[in-house]
């Protein structure tokens, strides 16, 4: 199956539990994100990534806590890459395919 966002983002292959052209929710734990600045980002419309803007980044003893805002849509994410990008600037996420659960959206 495939998943995209309305951002370019989240599409994974894999198993055959989501019908083709369902809507489904994709499910990642925020740790298991990946983010780089959208300059250093090989490829903005790559697979599994969407571009988003950070709203929010705060210290919490041994991550960083971010809020990133996909078009209207904040998604929350951990990281420890400590030169994660700040808040305003523009962003890549990356979302291992291993790491991502369809869920039907009904």
């Amino acid at each position: 199956w495939h998943l995209r966002h309305a951002a370019h983002a989240a599409i994974q292959e894999g198993g055959d539990s989501a019908r083709a052209a369902a809507q489904v929710v994709v499910s990642i734990r925020p740790e298991s994100i990946l983010i780089e600045r959208a300059n250093d980002a090989t490829s903005r419309e790559s697979m599994n990534a969407v571009s988003g803007r950070i709203r929010e980044r705060i210290f919490i003893g041994e991550v960083v806590d971010c809020a990133v805002m996909i078009g209207s849509t904040e998604l929350r994410m951990r990281s420890n890459q400590f030169n994660a990008p700040q808040v305003n600037e523009e962003a890549v996420l990356r979302l291992p395919q291993q790491q991502c659960i369809a869920l039907a959206a009904n």
